[in-house]
């Protein structure tokens, strides 16, 4: 029986997804989709339970990018978000939504939170900020997650 935490990787680059699949395999079982309409499907089955979502937020080649995907499958209409004194208001969903980005302004940080994102990660992936973002989730990653990035190195 596996009792690893099922972890939902949404990242439109292999071998990136394979370096994290990699990484949390002792500890984390990652289930891996390249666009948002696979993601669905995953988080649509009623056999499996997932502990948290990653998702990278441009998604090239998806109908919705990572952002979109989020305050779909959350239900939030841009009118309706905000933050109120006791935290985030979303209409939907405790599932953690982590957001990878390679860039990270103020303004990505102001508009994820209104999102309901529980972290939102620089690409690319330093592990420790990863295990530290699942780990404040309330995922049990028991041994810790090995440090470094997940930077693929691509021949020529």
């Amino acid at each position: 029986m596996n009792d690893r935490p099922k972890i939902l990787h949404i990242e439109d680059d292999g071998l990136i997804a394979r370096l994290v699949a990699t990484r949390l395999k002792p500890r984390a079982e990652v289930i891996w989709v390249a666009n948002t309409d696979d993601a669905q499907a995953q988080l649509d089955r009623t056999d499996i339970t997932f502990a948290a979502v990653l998702v990278d937020i441009e998604l090239k080649g998806s109908r919705l990018s990572g952002s979109e995907f989020i305050k779909a499958y959350k239900g939030i209409r841009e009118s309706q978000v905000g933050v109120t004194s006791t935290g985030l208001y979303t209409a939907r969903s405790v599932l953690p939504f982590i957001l990878l980005s390679a860039v990270i302004t103020p303004d990505l940080e102001a508009k994820a939170k209104t999102w309901g994102v529980h972290a939102l990660l620089n690409k690319p992936i330093r592990f420790g900020s990863l295990e530290e973002a699942l780990t404040s989730a309330g995922l049990p990653l028991a041994g810790g997650v090995a440090g470094g990035y997940a930077t693929p190195k691509r021949s020529g």
